[in-house]
């Protein structure tokens, strides 16, 4: 992965159940061994697709599952198909940091080509 990162890229858009492993026993999320390898090359994320209407079996809602990848994992970007959520959520939330400045800009491009 390291030859891919210095030569081809700088980020990654896996599907999101790519990036975690969920104990359905124990109901506990932790980041999968893909998303620390990638991490560690410093590889930014931008994964997909981020639906209310099909939410994972670990998350009750679509505000906990964009909790679960913006403020745990730190992701940069995401894929979806309701920006307008994702950006109330963004604005509304405390652990937003400016990292993630990408995030809001990526979902406000993609609402904008959603209303053509």
């Amino acid at each position: 992965m390291n030859q891919l990162k210095n030569n081809f890229f700088l980020s990654i858009g896996p599907e999101k159940s790519m990036l975690i492993v969920y104990n359905n026993q124990t109901k506990t999320i932790k980041p999968s061994q893909f998303f620390k390898d990638a991490r560690e090359l410093g590889l930014f994320f931008h994964p997909y697709t981020f639906r209310i209407d099909s939410l994972p079996v670990y998350s009750d809602s679509y505000t906990q599952l964009l909790k679960i990848f913006i403020d745990d994992l730190r992701i940069e970007g995401l894929f979806t198909d309701f920006s307008d959520l994702t950006l109330q959520y963004i604005r509304n939330s405390s652990s937003v940091i400016l990292l993630n400045i990408n995030i809001i800009l990526f979902c406000s491009v993609f609402f904008i080509l959603r209303l053509f």
